[in-house]
């Protein structure tokens, strides 16, 4: 209940925000603030979020789940890991902010693409000595947060594809069993050689279509990342002129960390879709490769 009014109270917020001005007022250099793009974001989360827990309480009714469904260990961790990073990109921010002399949301963009490694530079690097100072400690923290995250999350997936692998043995083991039953009795004793072969065939059978899945959806998901993202930047960053090999080249250099800094996000939707979209693109590449 309280996700639900949470949704529809920002969304609500959202429209209020933009039709609050009369378009007849407004020039073509009227543009929406970082602050506007990151409710966008967050507004779609939390409609993402909802939407996930809506479809597990219709699994649980279909008896899909369990009614109760307790953390694993590497679930929790997760969700310590998750929640200590965004913290630390928000107090580091605040922090770099202060001493910069940059606004907060342009310091957690310049905090993103600095734990993240990429390294972007442009108008936002550190230039006071204290500033430097700590960049050192803040960025190996950073770093090692980063890591763990990822290593949590490549955990989460490798057991995910192990109860899969189950699951296909599981399937193939019953239609083995339907297949060397006829009219209720077995067509071959289960000592039987050929039998046990098959039997033995079925786990690296479920292995490699498991692996063709994971590889097909890896490779799914990267190439919708890559050209999905682009396209938002193209659109995000027009008055700068990037074209949408631009910004498939931007993309990439980003997501394999290169950052050359040659094309670098300046609007304030470029730079706000960049935190959000690095966020979920450089760890997925990296539990990929």
């Amino acid at each position: 209940m309280g996700l639900s009014i949470q949704c529809f109270g920002l969304a609500g917020l959202l429209i209020a925000a933009h039709f609050s001005t009369q378009p007849q007022k407004w020039s073509t250099k009227t543009k929406f603030t970082q602050a506007y793009y990151y409710a966008i974001f967050s507004s779609a989360l939390s409609f993402t979020t909802l939407l996930s827990v809506v479809l597990h309480g219709l699994g649980v009714i279909r008896k899909y789940y369990a009614k109760q469904t307790k953390w694993d260990t590497n679930q929790r961790a997760l969700f310590r890991q998750s929640i200590s990073l965004t913290l630390y990109l928000l107090i580091g921010s605040v922090i770099f902010a202060r001493i910069e002399g940059w606004a907060f949301l342009d310091a957690l963009f310049w905090a993103e693409f600095t734990l993240l490694t990429i390294g972007l530079g442009g108008e936002f690097t550190t230039k006071t000595t204290l500033g430097r100072t700590l960049l050192l400690p803040y960025a190996i923290l950073g770093m090692v947060l980063v890591a763990l995250l990822v290593i949590s999350v490549r955990k989460l997936m490798k057991g995910g594809r192990l109860h899969f692998t189950n699951q296909l043995t599981e399937r193939y083991l019953k239609q083995l069993r339907e297949t060397l039953t006829r009219d209720g009795g077995p067509v071959y004793p289960m000592s039987n050689e050929y039998t046990f072969n098959l039997i033995r065939r079925i786990g690296p059978k479920a292995e490699k279509r498991c692996s063709r899945i994971a590889l097909s959806i890896s490779v799914t998901a990267t190439l919708i990342i890559l050209l999905g993202g682009a396209a938002i930047f193209e659109i995000a960053e027009a008055d700068q002129g990037w074209t949408y090999g631009t910004s498939c080249y931007f993309a990439y250099i980003s997501l394999l960390t290169i950052g050359y800094g040659d094309y670098v996000p300046t609007s304030e939707a470029g730079k706000s879709f960049f935190v959000v979209w690095s966020l979920l693109a450089v760890p997925i590449l990296t539990i990929v490769i």
